[in-house]
């Protein structure tokens, strides 16, 4: 193929990649292809330890050749409920994380599931070697628990494009007690007057479909065994999830740098090294291994500790060059927290936001926005605000700031010209 040709089809792959954004994807063929079964928990309420499993699994069978490879759901309870001190069958998933953080997760046959739970079951020296063999991960809150709303639009889109690039979903939200699914298997959309429980899937694919609330479904797949409407899956609108979904978390193993939308290290700036050019709020560097290790970046987030709606933080933002940056906060949530207001040099960027969760936890990407620095110092206020009605006290916690510069448009536009050019000689 001569260099214009190439051009030719390279432009045309270009344009037909951009033009024609993924309105469906599915996992299931991945999963079949590693030979991991549909789970089946039984009659115990570890709903979300086989969520997280199947997390698990489909992760580590991409490194592996020997398929399947079958991680135990009885050593993942154990480690939450040994990490967190709470003893008890079933968990959240920030609970798990924590375990998961702490002591990794063992092959199945080193401890089985059990069809009952044994709060006195603790695993063998061989499990727990072979566990921490797996303990490198990393964690994307696409949603934090929080069971007052839903999901938003921006986090549909992002479930989404991690199911685009391989990555399924684990899921909490509040379903009807008498779900019903027409015959595609989707779920019927409560009428009103329905009784609610607490369940958590995993989402493995999409299908964009306007006749459905929210715009489209996701697939799920379940964990009440095979025998389960389409081989364990199901589907379940957008929009039901935008009423109902309590949290959703993506996990990534065996990389050094995660793949996007998980966070580049070179993006990081940690407010614990950020310069404080004033503030009427008291604050110090804060250990949170106590809540869960690796989940936090460097383990450690800046404590905020406020009295009295005004009190405010300045951050020096630093930036390389003038220009405009896409700029996301993560921070924590907590039952003690405030809400706040952030400001850049002086413009809004985001109002009231609420740090109220009833768990201790980091909160999911937040986005600050499209926001113009200047070279070298930019301001950077946190505000109280007031506070939730549920919450305890005007507290806060900042873990990091993910600063991604935008691409130069007009480079980009010359560059597009100049193959333009190319192709019509």
């Amino acid at each position: 193929m001569n260099t214009v040709s190439y051009l030719r089809a390279l432009s045309f792959s270009i344009l037909l990649a951009a033009a024609t954004a993924s309105a469906n994807s599915d996992l299931r063929p991945m999963f079949s292809s590693y030979h991991l079964d549909v789970k089946d928990q039984g009659n115990r309420p570890t709903c979300s330890v086989n969520a997280m499993i199947v997390l698990l699994e489909f992760e580590h069978n991409k490194h592996v050749s020997n398929h399947p490879l079958v991680l135990s759901r009885e050593f993942l309870n154990w480690a939450g409920n040994e990490a967190t001190g709470i003893i008890d069958d079933g968990s959240f998933f920030s609970h798990l994380i924590r375990g998961l953080k702490k002591y990794g997760i063992c092959e199945e046959q080193y401890m089985p599931y059990a069809a009952v739970f044994d709060p006195n079951n603790t695993p063998s020296a061989q499990a727990v070697s072979d566990a921490a063999s797996r303990s490198n991960f990393y964690i994307d809150f696409v949603k934090t628990f929080n069971d007052k709303i839903g999901l938003s639009e921006s986090q549909i889109d992002e479930i989404k494009k991690l199911l685009d690039r391989g990555y399924p979903v684990a899921i909490g939200a509040n379903y009807p007690k008498d779900w019903t699914f027409d015959s595609d298997d989707v779920l019927q959309m409560p009428t009103g007057g329905e009784d609610f429980f607490g369940h958590s899937v995993v989402i493995v694919g999409y299908v964009d479909d306007s006749k459905y609330s929210g715009g489209g479904v996701f697939i799920i797949r379940n964990s009440a065994g095979p025998a389960w409407l389409d081989y364990g899956h199901a589907k379940i609108p957008y929009g039901y999830y935008m009423l109902h979904g309590n949290d959703a978390i993506a996990i990534d193993v065996g990389n050094s740098q995660p793949d996007l939308p998980f966070i580049q290290k070179n993006n990081m700036i940690e407010f614990e090294d950020m310069e404080v050019l004033q503030s009427t709020s008291s604050y110090s560097v804060q250990n949170m291994e106590g809540f869960g290790a690796n989940v936090w970046s460097e383990n450690q987030h800046l404590f905020i500790v406020n009295d009295t709606v005004g009190q405010y933080i300045e951050f020096n933002l630093n930036a390389p060059a003038a220009k405009k940056y896409s700029i996301n906060l993560f921070s924590t949530k907590a039952p003690d927290f405030g809400r706040f207001d952030f400001s850049v040099n002086g413009e809004k960027v985001i109002e009231n936001f609420d740090a109220y969760s009833q768990l201790v936890q980091p909160t999911e990407r937040v986005k600050l926005g499209t926001v113009s620095l200047n070279e070298g110092m930019n301001t950077l206020r946190v505000e109280l605000i007031g506070k939730s009605s549920a919450s305890s006290g005007y507290k806060f916690g900042l873990d990091f700031l993910e600063v991604l510069p935008i691409p130069d448009v007009s480079a980009t536009k010359s560059k597009l010209q100049g193959v333009y050019l190319l192709l019509r000689q």
